[in-house]
């Protein structure tokens, strides 16, 4: 699951190098899945995107599957996959310096 977020993000953020050579641009996004995640140099710590996907799906699953009626769980689980993208977006997205803008 993780590396379709990674080289969907990489694809959007970069169509002209996914255009030229989708194989590039999935290793580039597989990297930074492997930089973020199993790289022990990386100073945010080891294994940050599943420690987030465990703290969003614990809850959702008990939630979608202890708490709401079958006739709303797809809804609700969306809303909690939804609620997941947007806190992978915020952890990974860049930040805006004086000499970007």
């Amino acid at each position: 699951m993780f590396p379709i977020y990674y080289t969907l993000k990489e694809s959007v953020g970069n169509f002209d190098a996914f255009v030229r050579s989708p194989s590039g641009v999935a290793t580039t996004a597989v990297s930074k899945y492997w930089k973020n995640n199993f790289d022990i140099t990386n100073e945010e710590g080891l294994l940050t995107d599943w420690i987030a996907f465990w703290k969003i799906w614990v809850i959702g699953d008990i939630v979608v599957f202890g708490f709401c009626p079958m006739w709303a769980r797809l809804p609700v689980n969306h809303i909690f996959s939804f609620m997941y993208v947007c806190v992978l977006s915020f952890m990974r997205g860049g930040t805006t310096t004086a000499e970007d803008e």
